[in-house]
């Protein structure tokens, strides 16, 4: 399958460069192996495993396809900007897995755009980011603790692309509800649209001309996945695992499940996929300033119905069933 946009020819100044770029990130398969790095960080909360752990489980499953490409650009634009841009309808409509509600949720209210909320670099933890919550309904302890689990794993990805682009400030952060909107978020944030690229696997939006169509993280370079289940076995041996956690990770799709039983001993492993080929990730050619439409603005507010997330949030309790997070 070929996943390389077609590209235009650039106009630039005399060292070859633009003045702005802008990058946009997708985090499930694409940014991170995995969607949600595949109930693995969700695993590490469950049994109480600490933010130092989770931050290094994320470190071991990011894309190094994110930081060629950052380096790339920055070979063509003076400056590049970062943006995580993800579609978690679940931190804008939650559906509780504690009690028979569908609950809207509002943050801090000039983070929201339309149906996505921009979780600005100043909110640094999911408590600071609970802490603006608005909505009329008010959550219940269990209902807190899974979203600031949730929260958590967010930042995390977060965190690590910020370390591993060696960014002086974290990225911006859309997360949305809706489909994706390059433009109109470019244009929320500040940037210009020019030479603003989304990444993503999503093959929805191959045809988007703001959009790098890139195949999906499903497979760990061999060195990379030996150093992953290395620390695994260390931080989380899967014999380890309370049988409620066992119960809802095997339970998952079968390309995304990543315990397995032994065909023959039938004690649990890890099965994470390998390959020895990694695609590398297409740079689009850049323009000068000037040479697009404005951006589009964004669409219809975010209802209880617009959501085709029929998921919920991750639960870190054992006695919770649920099914995975949005795409």
């Amino acid at each position: 399958m070929e996943y390389a946009k077609p590209v235009h020819h650039s106009q630039k100044d005399a060292g070859g460069m633009v003045e702005e770029a802008v990058l946009l990130l997708d985090l499930d398969k694409c940014s991170f192996y995995g969607n949600d790095g595949n109930d693995l960080g969700i695993a590490l909360q469950w049994m109480d495993k600490g933010y130092d752990d989770v931050m290094q489980l994320y470190r071991l499953l990011f894309n190094p396809n994110v930081k060629k490409t950052y380096e790339g650009l920055k070979k063509r634009a003076k400056k590049v900007n970062v943006v995580i841009y993800t579609m978690r309808a679940t931190f804008l409509v939650y559906r509780s897995c504690f009690r028979d509600a569908v609950i809207p949720l509002r943050w801090k209210p000039v983070w929201h755009h339309g149906s996505q909320v921009h979780f600005p670099a100043s909110a640094t933890s999911a408590d600071a980011i609970l802490s603006t919550y608005s909505a009329d309904v008010k959550l219940i302890e269990e209902e807190r603790t899974d979203l600031r689990k949730s929260l958590e794993r967010l930042l995390a990805t977060r965190d690590i692309i910020a370390e591993q682009l060696g960014l002086s400030e974290l990225p911006n952060l859309a997360v949305t509800a809706t489909p994706k909107n390059v433009e109109g978020t470019v244009s929320a944030l500040g940037f210009p649209i020019e030479n603003a690229y989304l990444w993503d696997d999503n093959t929805r939006l191959r045809d988007n001309p703001r959009v790098v169509s890139v195949p999906p993280f499903e497979a760990l370079p061999p060195a990379q996945c030996d150093a992953l289940q290395s620390f695994l076995a260390e931080r989380l041996p899967a014999a380890s695992l309370e049988a409620d956690l066992v119960d809802f990770m095997m339970g998952a799709d079968d390309r995304d499940r990543v315990l397995d039983s032994h065909p023959v001993t039938g004690e649990l492993i890890y099965r994470i996929p390998r390959t020895n080929s990694l695609p590398k990730w297409p740079l689009p050619d850049l323009v000068p300033a000037g040479s697009t439409s404005l951006p589009s603005p964004f669409g219809r507010e975010i209802s209880m119905g617009s959501s085709k997330d029929t998921g919920h949030m991750s639960p870190v309790t054992p006695e919770s069933g649920f099914p995975g997070p949005g795409v």
